[in-house]
């Protein structure tokens, strides 16, 4: 992921460089065959790849060239049922699937190995997590999907010159409104419906716009 991506500055880059992490980089993420030959090349153990750059990536290696990855870390974008399965039969190596916002620093959430992967996985200490009706703007009860809103030391004071505030002040706290749909499942793992943006109301009802374009695909 690029410098100029916040995950691609803090996580892959400021952290090789603070913890003494060897690291290696690649031109092109388009280029598929070159990424596997790269993995290869530097027997590289840990992968961070955006779901449709991680797909052209597996479908461009050989289990030899993924023989010392061991984990496939992905987000930005929801990862399809099929990239796990692809993985599962090419290496042995996990994909773990995280949710973050450049606002946030950016990663919230992400599954862990030792537990059973849904959703994005849980929170990260020190960052709370609770949804909101995104009309009439109530605290919803928990498990209840609603708009995603968090709060923790991770996330940002505002934007500048931005007349439009970005929080909300629930309970005598104050949250930053995330614009993303989903709720919390009964293990505090975080399920993600969509944006907020890619749904259209139709008869008293939200309708998933990415929903509707998975069927006619």
């Amino acid at each position: 992921l690029p410098p100029f991506h916040s995950f691609g500055f803090s996580v892959v880059g400021l952290l090789p460089i603070l913890s003494g992490i060897r690291v290696v980089f690649a031109p092109d993420p388009t280029d598929s065959f070159n990424l596997a030959r790269i993995v290869q090349r530097w027997n590289v153990t840990v992968a961070c790849f955006a779901p449709s750059f991680l797909k052209g990536l597996l479908q461009a290696s050989t289990p030899e060239s993924l023989q010392t990855v061991r984990l496939l870390v992905t987000g930005a974008e929801k990862a399809p049922k099929e990239l796990f399965e692809k993985a599962n039969k090419l290496c042995s190596a996990k994909i773990i699937e995280g949710y973050g916002i450049t606002e946030c620093s950016p990663i919230l959430a992400i599954n862990r190995i030792e537990i059973y992967s849904v959703g994005v996985g849980q929170p990260l200490p020190d960052v709370e997590v609770c949804t909101i009706d995104p009309e009439s703007l109530q605290l919803l009860p928990f498990g209840r999907e609603g708009e995603i809103c968090v709060r923790g030391t991770c996330v940002f004071h505002g934007y500048l010159g931005e007349q439009k505030s970005p929080f909300i002040q629930l309970n005598g706290n104050t949250w930053y409104r995330t614009g993303d749909l989903g709720y919390l499942d009964e293990k505090q793992r975080l399920i993600l419906s969509g944006r907020i943006k890619r749904f259209a109301k139709v008869g008293g009802e939200m309708v998933s716009l990415g929903g509707v374009e998975e069927v006619l695909a």
